[in-house]
């Protein structure tokens, strides 16, 4: 949950975060102030643990049952799933038009995450996009230093999301405005966050690359962090088997940081598992290996298309099972499957993502073609006239 931001209101250190000093100055063409720029700007926002320790974390939950089957990640997934353009706003497309998505999924501790999602096409102003996502956090008991009762508050954040995409070619650059906000008892923070994603798609064969800058921005009140994250995917439609398969690398800018600049990556090890031995049985620490280093950023994603009205999911996280999975067991953690099955105007589609071997959550989506319910119908011509 994240409610960082309440115990940090009255804290007195200001928001202020300042890039790491790269080796040697710029190269002088054009090509090395870019590629500087883009360093700079991704080591900004370069931290060492990804978990617990930003604002708006919920951004980073997947949008709909889709996503959630195929990994959590996905950012190269195009067609008329209209909700898609959460994950990536170069995904907004024309088929997306008039059609609307409603996803829920109850999480944990009472805790439920909701997205709506629509695309609608202005003439010449464009095909836009808009939408919700919203997480409820719940009831809480409030309680004085001396444990005494003072009534009960809730808490739950939001964004709005209105995103647009321009095609050329073969090529889409997109970008969503997004307003997002906190609220807890009385304590409340806001801001104004950015998707910048681009995509190439083949022009003969169903291959596409995404590729998103996600969460830029910052909070003014408050001495906390965003989730900004870099990700890049390719989705290949196998010639010759009804397969679509995926892979996301997630939170590059971490990646970059440490290969390039010698930063810290995304591995956790927990510093009390004391219960490594060596040959000698002396106690020993766990090692982060590079091996590990990198496929930590890898997600695995799969549909499998039975029919055009029905469509089986599958995916993998690497590091959700890294992270989530008890020492001596790991079950389906990092796992999660689903289907999708349509019907007339309708499409339902369900998934469940397993984060612990205690069992995994629902994903479920509804998608439908408003404009289906409202086409326009010519008038019979009076014989009479």
């Amino acid at each position: 949950m994240d409610l960082l931001f309440y115990c940090l209101k009255k804290s007195k250190n200001p928001f202020c975060i300042l890039p790491r000093q790269t080796a040697g100055p710029c190269p002088a063409s054009w090509r090395g102030y870019v590629l500087c720029a883009i360093t700079t700007f991704i080591t900004y926002h370069s931290y060492s643990q990804i978990g617990g320790k930003n604002t708006y974390d919920f951004l980073n939950l997947p949008v709909n049952a889709r996503v959630a089957a195929m990994g959590g990640v996905n950012v190269s997934l195009i067609d008329y799933d209209v909700s898609m353009y959460f994950s990536n706003p170069a995904l907004l497309n024309k088929e997306m038009v008039k059609y609307i998505s409603l996803n829920y999924m109850p999480f944990y501790a009472g805790i439920k995450n909701s997205t709506l999602a629509y695309a609608h096409d202005f003439g010449k102003a464009g095909i836009w996009g808009g939408g919700l996502q919203y997480i409820n956090y719940g009831k809480f008991q409030q309680r004085d230093a001396s444990g005494n009762y003072q009534g009960d508050f809730r808490a739950s954040e939001y964004a709005f999301y209105f995103s647009y995409a321009h095609k050329i070619e073969n090529y889409t650059l997109g970008a969503n405005l997004k307003f997002v906000g906190s609220n807890i008892q009385s304590y409340s923070a806001h801001s104004v966050l950015f998707d910048l994603g681009g995509l190439y798609s083949h022009p003969t064969r169903d291959w596409d690359i995404g590729m998103v800058f996600k969460n830029i921005g910052f909070l003014k009140r408050y001495p906390t962090k965003i989730p900004f994250d870099v990700q890049l995917g390719m989705s290949y439609k196998l010639e010759h088997m009804p397969l679509r398969a995926s892979i996301t690398m997630h939170h590059l800018n971490y990646m970059i940081d440490w290969l390039i600049f010698g930063g810290t990556d995304i591995v956790y090890l927990d510093p009390n598992n004391t219960g490594l031995v060596d040959e000698f049985g002396n106690k020993t620490s766990e090692d982060k290996k590079l091996s590990e280093k990198i496929a930590r950023h890898f997600i695995f994603g799969g549909e499998f298309i039975m029919s055009p009205n029905f469509y089986l999911r599958a995916g993998y996280n690497h590091q959700r099972r890294k992270e989530l999975k008890l020492e001596t067991r790991s079950g389906l953690t990092g796992f999660s499957a689903g289907f999708m099955i349509k019907i007339k105007t309708f499409e339902f589609a369900f998934s469940r993502a397993w984060y612990h071997v205690a069992g995994g959550k629902n994903y479920i989506t509804v998608t439908s073609n408003l404009g289906s319910y409202f086409k326009k119908t010519e008038r019979p011509v009076d014989s009479k006239k």
